[in-house]
């Protein structure tokens, strides 16, 4: 697995993160030697922002695989469902970074680049929910 320098310097985030838990289910869709998989990973959000999560998942070998080529841009498609209170809240995105939390966990972080109108607005309304309750 890669290893991901952590960094120190000023926030250069345009987004604000927030630290907030909810159930998650990443989806990776490969194709490999013409055969398409789709593996379904379950874990929870470690913290959200307008554009991106950070999602902590379990490690699995297959995974880990489909997520480093999902980050290269090597044919895997990323989907999220993000379970909230209100709705299920479904997106494509793209792996900006993975790495090892710990021995069975890894931290990934998604860049949301599409959700249906409807979901955008829900998801819009709970990170500014978030911010103003802090």
């Amino acid at each position: 697995m890669e290893d991901v320098k952590e960094y120190k310097g000023p926030e250069k985030r345009v987004y604000p993160r927030f630290q907030i838990i909810f159930p998650v289910f990443l989806r990776l869709s490969v194709i490999k030697e013409g055969n398409p998989t789709i593996l379904e990973l379950g874990g929870e959000t470690v913290d959200i922002s307008l554009e991106g999560v950070k999602l902590l998942i379990q490690e699995e070998a297959d995974a880990l695989s489909s997520i480093e080529d999902a980050k290269e841009g090597r044919g895997v498609d990323v989907g999220i469902e993000i379970v909230t209170e209100k709705k299920r809240i479904k997106a494509v995105g793209d792996i900006r970074w993975f790495k090892a939390e710990s021995p069975e966990k890894v931290a990934v972080g998604i860049h949301l680049k599409g959700m249906s109108r409807e979901d955008r607005r829900i998801w819009e309304d709970l990170v500014k929910s978030i911010a103003l309750s802090l």
